[in-house]
């Protein structure tokens, strides 16, 4: 949950997707992001990360039961039909019950683009 009034919650309500995505494989956090909000790097970077796992779960939660986008997750991560389910929280979830993460996530999303 990304609190109200935070670097993250305005990434998340002011960015797509695409644009979280190319922030958050970027190299650098954005210096005038930093200065404006008062964050630090590491911050900004942990807010950016936020922003798209929350973006990427409302996708996820969107297409919970659409087989084409588990099929395409199945064969992204190159695992046989019904390894892979998505919870009502817009987690992956593996056959071992960990849920995968925003960073393993991220190739996904970028695949689908």
């Amino acid at each position: 949950m990304i609190k109200d009034n935070t670097f993250a919650a305005a990434c998340y309500s002011q960015n797509s997707m695409q644009e979280l995505l190319d922030a958050y494989t970027e190299s650098e956090a954005d210096t005038t992001d930093c200065e404006e909000w008062g964050i630090s790097e590491q911050e900004w970077m942990d807010s950016i990360e936020a922003a798209l796992g929350a973006k990427m779960r409302e996708v996820l939660v969107d297409h919970q039961d659409d087989q084409d986008t588990l099929d395409a997750l199945h064969e992204w991560a190159n695992q046989p039909a019904g390894r892979l389910s998505i919870d009502d929280d817009g987690d992956v979830i593996s056959p071992s019950g960990a849920a995968l993460t925003t960073g393993q996530l991220v190739g996904f999303f970028r695949s689908m683009a």
